[in-house]
């Protein structure tokens, strides 16, 4: 993706989210996927119990996202589609999504998993849908990766203001 190399500490992180994936194909159930510097929104579990009209064909339900491409309006209030999306914060993932996953990092080894998500929506192999406002954020503390660049929110706004402006967003 961009020409450098992974980090140890993103190495390990992928790995982490590829034994995850490979859970998910053997098991063939989809699995919510949630790094630890993850904070959610009170009312999480009311967003979790309640029925979502997404798609048959659903690969990777994000609850938030630092990097999104071209979100736009899906079926149901505050859902929207992407066609790219890099991150790994907190996700649900199909189990056809991590087949296709892995049969990525298979082809293009020692990448990001971030990295993979990205390129495999960009392709076409893997949906991605996000619900707005973000039902999670991650922490904007010391990453184990790469310090991350302060954001230009305070983070209780994160949940509320994080909304496309536009359907290019």
């Amino acid at each position: 993706m961009s020409g450098r190399c992974c980090t140890l500490a993103e190495v390990g992180c992928s790995q982490s989210h590829l034994a995850l994936w490979r859970l998910g194909a053997e098991r063939r159930e989809p699995l919510m996927i949630f790094e630890d510097d993850v904070f959610f929104c009170d009312d999480i579990a009311a967003h979790l119990r309640r029925p979502l009209p997404l798609p048959d064909d659903l690969g990777i339900f994000y609850l938030g996202a630092t990097r999104r491409e071209g979100c736009r309006p899906f079926e149901g209030p505050g859902i929207y589609e992407l066609s790219g999306c890099r991150t790994t914060h907190a996700y649900v993932i199909s189990p056809r999504a991590c087949d296709r996953l892995l049969d990525f990092a298979e082809s293009l080894p020692n990448i990001a998993s971030d990295d993979y998500t990205l390129l495999s929506h960009r392709n076409g192999s893997v949906r991605a849908h996000i619900y707005l406002p973000f039902w999670a954020v991650q922490t904007n503390d010391v990453s184990d990766i790469r310090v991350r660049k302060p954001l230009r929110y305070r983070f209780g706004n994160l949940f509320e203001g994080m909304l496309p402006r536009d359907a290019s967003a």
